[in-house]
């Protein structure tokens, strides 16, 4: 195979060696770890900061907050035991914010500290997973590459043979065009 696949071709193509439900949850979770790792999609989003609201969530495409700015001014980041060992009473603390807390449970939420007492512009810098329709095609063979070897590592029962060795020529395809390509 010597072009890159689209992921409905190569979906199409793997429907037949696996489930095409799981194949896109695959999907998903590689385009999931690669926006992680790489931060290559990335979101400014801008809410509203409302007086005597400590917790603010972003949209479940979030996968990682890197930033936060309160009325154009960025807020250093910090955490909770941090804040335990310095002031005890900081959750009940309200002011003008001068840090965030990351939320340990979701990934797309997160505090002020201390809580707003009056109302102003948030904007928070993150990583996210964009709609499948948004990924540029480049894109696809590196996921496939990811979901390879995924599947390559995992061990005994949770490894899929079929789905790895269907995506051998997709990987093969995309080494050469990245390598063959490149001295041609």
């Amino acid at each position: 195979m010597s072009e890159i696949i689209a992921i409905e071709e190569a979906l199409d193509w793997l429907s037949g060696i696996g489930d095409r439900d799981f194949l896109m949850v695959s999907y998903l979770q590689a385009l999931r770890d690669l926006s992680r790792r790489t931060g290559a999609f990335r979101e400014v989003r801008t809410l509203p900061a409302v007086a005597g609201v400590q917790v603010y969530t972003l949209p479940a495409s979030t996968v990682q907050i890197d930033q936060v700015l309160a009325d154009a001014e960025e807020v250093p980041k910090t955490d909770a035991m941090g804040l335990d060992l310095v002031r005890p009473a900081w959750p009940t603390d309200a002011g003008t914010p001068i840090a965030w807390l990351e939320d340990q449970q979701r990934q797309n939420v997160f505090e002020l500290y201390p809580t707003p007492t009056q109302a102003g512009e948030l904007a928070a810098v993150s990583r996210i997973v964009p709609k499948v329709s948004e990924v540029p095609s480049w894109v696809d063979g590196l996921l496939a590459m990811i979901i390879a070897a995924r599947e390559a590592s995992r061990l005994g029962e949770t490894q899929d043979q079929p789905l790895a060795q269907a995506l051998d020529p997709i990987i093969t395809g995309l080494m050469t065009l990245l390598f063959v390509g490149a001295e041609g």
